[in-house]
């Protein structure tokens, strides 16, 4: 409780059999005690302690938050322009929540599969951290799952896009940007460019960490895409059955691995079915 508070209580119940107004005051002042330590020790309000990154923070007590409906470029993305974003994002988010209060809104759904809360992260003046993301171009929306603020969301995120702020001001997260369409047997004469790769997924493995989409039976020496298991949440629910026997595009930079063509996916959005 509030010393000065407590002081008034204490004043004011020295006079508690002396007047019906010093009693009323007693009550009053209890009343705006209980109130004061529900809302400081209430649901949500929270002091953040730590940023991993441009949509996870880490809370008193230790408590994963990744915020709910956005993404944020990967720290570890395979392209280094991304790289060097995805510290941007996560720059801008500590000058706005470290060390500071937040609170915290849930929707239907409160943890993901690796155990972090997902929530709305409201500043200490009222504003809604996830939409300041998207209205200054620092993410985009999270497109697996519709929450009640999606539309919402994706409203902010095209009036960022359109205005060319932030990411939205740089080609290599312009959708329109022009990439070439190949094949996935052609990706090995495209090492280092950002490419769009078409092919059926005729095998996939989930290895727990990570899962390969293979084009070709000898995955060894061909084509492959891969997803990280620390992106898994940013995918349909068990990849490898998924997108297996379905031709896809993937996007994205084509890189050389252990002398094969592969490509780094870290977002559903890199991956499109054709049928």
């Amino acid at each position: 409780m509030d010393e000065r508070l407590e002081i008034l209580i204490m004043a004011a119940f020295k006079g508690w059999k002396k007047s019906t107004a010093a009693r009323c005051a007693v009550e009053v002042l209890f009343v705006a005690s209980i109130f004061i330590v529900c809302v400081q020790a209430g649901d949500g309000f929270r002091h953040c302690i730590k940023v991993i990154d441009g949509d996870t923070i880490v809370l008193d007590g230790d408590e994963t938050v990744r915020l709910l409906g956005i993404d944020t470029p990967e720290l570890d993305h395979p392209n280094d322009s991304v790289r060097q974003f995805a510290q941007e994002a996560k720059d801008y988010v500590k000058s706005l929540v470290l060390d500071r209060n937040v609170r915290l809104e849930h929707e239907w759904e409160r943890r993901d599969e690796y155990g972090r809360t997902l929530a709305y992260v409201f500043l200490p003046d009222g504003r809604l951290l996830n939409a300041e993301i998207l209205k200054n171009g620092y993410g985009f929306v999270y497109t697996r799952k519709v929450y009640s603020r999606t539309e919402e969301f994706r409203g902010l995120e095209r009036d960022a896009r359109e205005a060319g702020i932030g990411l939205w001001g740089r080609p290599e997260f312009d959708e329109a940007e022009d990439v070439p369409l190949i094949s996935w047997d052609e990706a090995d004469k495209h090492y280092g460019e950002n490419c769009e790769v078409q092919g059926t997924v005729i095998a996939a493995r989930n290895t727990g960490r990570v899962c390969f989409l293979n084009f070709h039976e000898d995955w060894e020496n061909h084509f492959t895409a891969v997803i990280f298991a620390r992106d898994f949440d940013k995918f349909p629910t068990r990849p490898e059955k998924y997108y297996l026997n379905r031709e896809v595009r993937v996007r994205g930079r084509i890189r050389k691995y252990r002398g094969k063509p592969e490509i780094i996916c870290t977002s559903s959005d890199q991956i499109t079915v054709v049928r």
